[in-house]
């Protein structure tokens, strides 16, 4: 049997149910602190998948993950950017009290993923696993370290545009469930 995450475990009403019965006794600091810890139980998900995924398909990187679509390589380089950019354009500043440093701000995506893309054929392949996983896991552990007011809180990008480490988080859940979805069809259409 797999083991599962908390966050895997919970149902969605049991969730709400627990953050209710939290609030309705005045304990927001504790709701707070547990939608922290449940979102980066998910947010860790693509890091574990990853790992298990690059040593059990080590053969796929240069297959499309679909007609028409990048190379494994590409997308995993994709994954690994936007990791690199958010750890080193906010997430490290932040959490190092320098928030008022933040680098991010709304880009041209297909720019940025084209850059990306490139950028997987600059490197080994042993080098892309090994900074996916390093950017992933910086970012991992500077998020249990962010005091729980911090998680919603405000910023400002360099463009003024606003940013909060939850939302963040939150959008790259889904985002890193979208790819990982993509690399399984991929291996079972093998």
């Amino acid at each position: 049997m797999e083991k599962q995450g908390i966050s895997s475990i919970l149902t969605n009403e049991t969730r709400i149910d627990i953050y209710s019965n939290l609030f309705l006794r005045g304990d927001e600091d504790e709701v707070n602190t547990l939608q922290k810890n449940s979102l980066i139980v998910s947010f860790h998900e693509w890091h574990d998948w990853f790992r298990k995924w690059s040593i059990e398909k080590n053969t796929l990187w240069d297959t499309p993950v679909a007609a028409g679509k990048w190379t494994v390589r590409e997308l995993i380089s994709h994954m690994m950017r936007w990791d690199r950019y958010f750890w080193e354009g906010a997430i490290s500043l932040i959490i190092s009290g320098e928030e008022k440093q933040l680098q991010i701000q709304h880009l041209d995506f297909d720019i940025f993923n084209e850059a990306a893309r490139e950028h997987a054929h600059t490197i080994s392949i042993e080098e892309l696993v090994q900074e996916t996983l390093h950017y992933r896991e910086q970012i991992i552990r500077a998020l249990h370290e962010l005091p729980a007011e911090d998680w919603t809180k405000e910023y400002k990008g360099l463009d003024g545009g606003p940013f909060t480490v939850q939302s963040y988080v939150e959008d790259f859940i889904w985002h890193d469930r979208h790819h990982m979805k993509q690399l399984e069809d991929m291996t079972k259409s093998l």
